[in-house]
């Protein structure tokens, strides 16, 4: 009954791409409103109307502008239907039916409190249901209205920019690139399995040893990846790569990896690591603070040092400031940053909400990694140097920050 009826709608938009947008955010509205939203496939229909807009329906800030505002106002209808009949809610159908929906959405907003919103519209058994519960719990309405805008901003890419992307390829090479979307379901996975494995090695072994290991481990990885560069043994890897990416030509993603690769700048990085620094004097972590900026300046030092030493050419030099290739300090800077962000704000969350903040972390390295290789700014040994440098003076920080 479903299909034939979206087949339909869809039909009809492609004739009105003008309703595009509202249809997007009607259908993000019905995707997050509590009930409806678990019996609707949300999910295939996001995509589905992702690609409408890839294939040049509308562009994609307006896209993810309509999905925000349909996540925003869904979750909002149901915080404030719990909020106005509390308990009245669990005679509701399914409710009375089916009480564990409840029951998992309490447990799981007792367990992260204010983050649940944000945790909830990613994981699907309790999506629909953590924003009635946070009304029926007497959450208040500021807190929530700022965690549910906040959470919105990142949903609308996750839900609508593969199948935007997916569009945009068929639309411009008649077929979607199995390669490109196999990579991104790679980052996704490893995004989630590193921090996974790293807090559960932080349970089963003591911290400073483990950083010693990792250290160690990481210089002997950036040792070898080096003299294989001075050596040329990775140039035939990186025309690959390279050549694989010239011919990956999508509308808007050159745009988009121009944002991401504004992500692992040092003009935009230094605005939180200035922040997180005043915040460390004014609780008094002297020790924490000194750490960090010795290590980053460590990082910069050894950053530029490589540059120089080595002084391999860009793939495209005319682009850019300086002609230094290896290793890429965009990716290097922004694995120092974004982790040292993530594991400072993590430290007190549960397991899930931990992992997650992470993962989010570790995604935005690989997406301004990937990025400098859609812009033809580094060769693929120069990003993978960058994320081994950047990682080798995170753990250096680190075990002298747990040191005292």
């Amino acid at each position: 009954m479903f299909l034939p009826s979206f087949e339909t709608v869809h039909a009809w938009l492609q004739l009105n791409n003008e309703w595009l947008g509202p249809t997007i955010a009607f259908m993000a509205l019905i995707e997050s409103l509590v009930v409806v939203g678990l019996l609707v496939p949300g999910v295939p229909i996001m995509f589905a109307l992702g690609a409408m807009a890839g294939a040049g329906a509308i562009d994609p800030v307006s896209m993810l502008v309509w999905g925000i505002i349909g996540a925003v106002i869904g979750d909002g209808i149901s915080f404030q239907l719990g909020y106005h009949y509390h308990q009245k809610v669990r005679s509701w159908w399914p409710f009375y039916k089916h009480p564990q929906w409840l029951a998992k959405g309490e447990d799981f907003f007792h367990n992260h409190g204010d983050l649940s919103i944000a945790l909830g519209r990613f994981i699907g058994p309790v999506r629909p249901v953590v924003p009635v519960v946070a009304g029926m719990l007497d959450m208040s309405p500021k807190r929530f209205y700022i965690v549910n805008i906040l959470s919105a901003i990142p949903w609308a890419p996750v839900y609508l920019m593969p199948g935007f992307l997916a569009g945009a390829a068929i639309q411009t090479h008649g077929t979607v690139p199995v390669a490109f979307f196999s990579l991104i379901v790679v980052f996704l996975i490893k995004a989630i399995v590193i921090p996974a494995l790293a807090i559960w090695l932080s349970w089963r072994f003591k911290i400073s040893t483990l950083l010693k290991m990792t250290i160690g481990m990481l210089l002997v990885l950036l040792g070898i990846l080096t003299a294989m560069e001075c050596l040329g043994y990775v140039s035939f890897w990186n025309q690959e790569v390279n050549q694989w990416v010239t011919h990956l030509k999508m509308p808007y993603l050159d745009k988009m990896m121009t944002w991401a690769t504004w992500l692992g700048s040092l003009s935009v990085l230094l605005i939180p690591g200035g922040l997180w620094v005043i915040g460390g004097l004014h609780k008094n972590c002297i020790h924490k603070v000194v750490t960090f900026l010795v290590s980053f300046i460590g990082l910069e030092v050894s950053l530029w040092s490589m540059k120089w030493l080595i002084d391999s050419p860009r793939p495209s030099v005319s682009l850019y400031g300086d002609p230094f290739s290896f290793p890429s300090g965009h990716t290097a800077q922004a694995t120092f940053f974004l982790l040292w962000f993530g594991i400072a704000s993590s430290k007190k969350l549960a397991y899930v909400p931990r992992v997650l903040l992470l993962s989010t972390s570790l995604m935005m390295i690989f997406l301004v990694a990937f990025s400098r290789l859609v812009l033809q700014a580094h060769w693929m040994s120069d990003v993978i140097a960058g994320f081994l440098l950047g990682a080798l003076w995170l753990c250096m920080a680190l075990f002298y920050s747990y040191k005292k």
